[in-house]
């Protein structure tokens, strides 16, 4: 992980500090991709998928504005870092729901990815 090294004082700074360190091990800065000069390229930008409804309950919802390029691999990741929900899908339109019943309440990352495009959006489910 890191190595910064502390000094000792108050203990909620300590703790603090190591918490943010391991939040950007587990989520890096550069983890989402970036488009500084607003090109528009898909591949570059991070819009070209859409993720609706925000917190989830039931289902996710996926819109592209674009045509997907399959297979499409679809992962859904939990805030400890681990894959919880994989597929590789053949055949995609445009839009497409993912059940999220199996999930417990919790904030995820979708990651999504054809033969040119990459994107990751964060999502809650709320279980009611």
């Amino acid at each position: 992980l890191y190595t910064n090294i502390y000094p000792e004082g108050h203990s909620w700074g300590l703790w603090r500090a190591t918490l943010d360190e391991i939040l950007l091990f587990i989520f890096p800065e550069d983890l989402s991709i970036y488009d500084p000069l607003n090109t528009g390229d898909p591949a570059i930008s991070n819009t070209w998928l859409e993720l609706y409804p925000n917190p989830a309950v039931n289902s996710v919802n996926i819109r592209s504005n674009e045509a997907l390029n399959p297979p499409v691999r679809v992962e859904i990741i939990d805030s400890a870092g681990r894959v919880v929900w994989h597929e590789i899908r053949t055949s995609v339109q445009k839009e497409f729901a993912i059940s999220t019943e199996d999930l417990t309440s919790g904030t995820y990352r979708i990651v999504v990815q054809d033969s040119k495009n990459h994107s990751n959006k964060v999502f809650v489910v709320e279980k009611r």
